[in-house]
């Protein structure tokens, strides 16, 4: 009997770790510079939803236990006596690591652009670790004081309006090109991070992303894009646009939910 009551303990254990590992409401981001770039890597700092979270000369940094499903990024690069800022909010999935890229846009300055993730399992070895830090300040008046029911976790971000970057759109010959490299991969998945690392960086409309969106099969997947995407258009009133590519009532509701949750957050 002893022994069938450590079994019965240990099996609840296992259960517990799983359920807390796959129902995790975090996500950790791997900031770093693209492998080709080893000739200029400036040290940088990383502040996340206003609270700084890694100390200056990182070169590679990650943060874990980030809450989801968006946050708020500042990137502070130093070189020289000179310092670049970047602002960033980007969306989040639960129990995901994602790596972003540091690395020259085309205007010369520095980007923060989406290079892949992966489910949580361990994090890239050699690489500093650090745990989230949240605000012991107290919340600022526009920002819920507490959960709703039923709603998304609520948590302080002071704002969360679009990149300030995103001023002149793609025009729709360059969609025309993303969606004929998109349509070259069969995967879902492999389309679904492509389709994150063409649109990283750059400036859409509704109707675009809308357009990249129709070439998923998947619910799923289409309702990732169009809240990753969310954070890199220019008309973020106009977002009823996109809901004409889900099939589902409950598509309908996440993503309404989601854009509800941002508005609260708008300055």
């Amino acid at each position: 009997m002893k022994k069938y009551l450590i079994n019965i303990q240990i099996a609840l254990l296992f259960l517990f770790l799983f359920q807390t590992m796959t129902f995790a409401q975090t996500a950790n981001i791997h900031f770093t510079f693209p492998e080709e770039e080893t000739a200029d890597r400036p040290p940088f700092e990383v502040t996340v939803n206003d609270v700084l979270q890694s100390a200056k000369n990182a070169k590679a940094v990650i943060v874990t236990g980030i809450p989801t499903p968006v946050c708020r990024l500042q990137i502070v690069l130093s070189s020289g006596g000179n310092t670049e800022k970047i602002l960033q909010n980007v969306y989040l999935n639960d129990n995901t690591i994602y790596t972003y890229h540091i690395a020259k846009n085309r205007l010369g300055g520095y980007s923060l652009f989406y290079n892949k993730e992966s489910p949580i399992t361990t994090n890239p070895k050699g690489i500093v670790a650090i745990a989230y830090k949240e605000s012991t300040a107290s919340s600022t008046a526009h920002v819920p004081a507490s959960p709703k029911p039923g709603r998304l976790k609520f948590f302080s971000v002071p704002d969360l309006s679009p990149t300030p970057l995103c001023v002149t759109p793609l025009k729709d010959a360059e969609i025309a090109n993303l969606k004929s490299s998109l349509s070259k991969e069969e995967f879902e998945n492999r389309k679904l991070q492509e389709a994150k690392q063409l649109i990283s960086g750059k400036c859409l409309q509704f109707k675009q992303l809308k357009e990249l969106m129709t070439l998923f099969e998947f619910e799923k997947s289409k309702l990732d894009l169009a809240k990753f995407g969310y954070h890199y258009v220019q008309d973020v009133d106009n977002y009823a646009v996109v809901q004409e590519t889900f099939e589902f009532n409950e598509s309908n509701s996440d993503w309404k939910e989601y854009v509800v949750f941002l508005e609260q957050y708008r300055k």
